[in-house]
């Protein structure tokens, strides 16, 4: 194709691809022949957040998440969107994460990828600290949303939680919050 003073593009082949693409909204068919760049911010640790970069603003599609150990690839079915907070089960594998555009003439995205992902020093060595100890006491909160209520009662009529249920008594010494394993 050549560029005319007239027009953004002239075909030169008489195929009229540019017309078509141009009518579907796409920029002479470059963000469909060329995949998008995907990388990954976030870092290695597994406690790090990762989020995947690159798709174009003014395009829609998703994201597809996989951990590879070696060259086995595991699709993480479960991960939605453009975010993945890794695991345990992460450390030792790589995360890479593609993007699949909505349009069926655009390419996927290349990989992104991280890793391999590690341990986080700071949840490692406060689980040293508990296996030295011979173990430790966990608060866990268990947040249930309250029972449906019979037509007609108010809800000044509800019990008042006991204090187990909200968190008070044994064990609450170390409860400073999530322990991040």
């Amino acid at each position: 194709k050549t560029l005319d003073s007239k027009s953004h593009s002239h075909d030169t082949h008489g195929d009229n691809t540019h017309g078509a693409l141009a009518a579907s909204g796409y920029n002479n068919g470059a963000d469909i022949a060329h995949p998008v760049k995907i990388f990954l911010e976030g870092g290695d640790l597994h406690t790090a957040t990762l989020v995947a970069r690159g798709p174009p603003e003014d395009k829609s599609g998703t994201f597809q998440w996989y951990r590879s150990h070696g060259r086995n690839f595991d699709m993480l079915k479960d991960v939605i969107g453009d975010t993945y907070r890794p695991t345990l089960d992460d450390v030792g594998s790589r995360i890479s994460a593609n993007w699949i555009p909505d349009h069926p003439q655009m390419v996927p995205s290349s990989f992104g990828e991280a890793g391999p992902i590690s341990l986080d020093p700071k949840v490692s060595s406060r689980v040293s600290e508990y296996v030295d100890r011979g173990g430790g006491v966990f608060c866990i909160k268990i947040g249930l949303p309250p029972p449906p209520q019979p037509s007609g009662l108010s809800k000044q009529t509800e019990p008042e939680p006991d204090a187990a249920a909200k968190g008070e008594g044994e064990g609450e010494g170390d409860s400073g919050g999530s322990s991040g394993l």
